[in-house]
């Protein structure tokens, strides 16, 4: 009963309500069996007190997980991350987001491990990494929704470092592949500064 209650509350995002269910019914059955149920309450008691900013729970909920290896350990390694990131750790973030490549070599989770490091490192300006891991994510899952937010930050990056070559040749692929999409539209806009910064160094 406990355990349903809980996922009712889950379901209508009432996380405080789900979180305290989720672990009366963890407290209830101990580290018995049902196994499975047990773990999944566990997972999502930290998914609770992540939506309530109770990170340092969270992070205990889901360090149980990826200790035991238990199903979703991959998803809890990058809410781990996540949460990591909003404490202003972004070291830490950064390690354990690419401990799910390493360890979970087929995860669903790892393009969007490899964005969110890429951004990190943007974010501590450092571009060179940021762009090996924009440009492994292209690479690797050219299927990925994210793909497109690569190619955005690449044209940044090269615009940053006055390289207006590539720049240019990224924004003209945006525009290409992406029409009638915002960042078509702005690639072509951006294209035309570069255009402009082009001939001037020209003159």
């Amino acid at each position: 009963a406990l355990y349903g209650i809980a996922y009712t509350y889950y379901k209508q995002q009432k996380f405080a309500e789900a979180a305290n269910y989720f672990l009366s019914y963890k407290q209830s059955v101990g580290y018995t069996l049902p196994e499975s149920m047990f773990h999944d309450a566990t997972l999502r008691l930290g998914d609770c007190y992540f939506a309530i900013s109770n990170y340092n729970a969270a992070l205990d909920a889901y360090t149980y997980i990826i200790s035991n290896r238990k199903p979703g350990a991959d998803y809890a390694m990058f809410q781990q991350g996540m949460i990591y990131g909003l404490q202003g750790k972004q070291t830490s973030k950064i390690v354990v987001l690419k401990k799910i490549t390493s360890s979970y070599p087929n995860s669903l989770f790892i393009p969007e491990a490899v964005f969110q490091t890429a951004e990190v490192y943007l974010s501590l300006e450092n571009d060179v990494e940021a762009e090996r891991n924009y440009n492994y994510l292209i690479g690797d899952y050219p299927n990925s929704p994210l793909v497109k937010e690569c190619h955005v930050r690449l044209a940044s990056i090269y615009y940053a470092r006055n390289d207006y070559g590539k720049a240019m040749e990224t924004y003209k692929y945006i525009a290409r592949t992406y029409p009638g999409t915002p960042e078509a539209s702005k690639a072509i806009k951006n294209a035309e500064v570069v255009a402009k910064k082009q001939s001037n160094i020209k003159e």
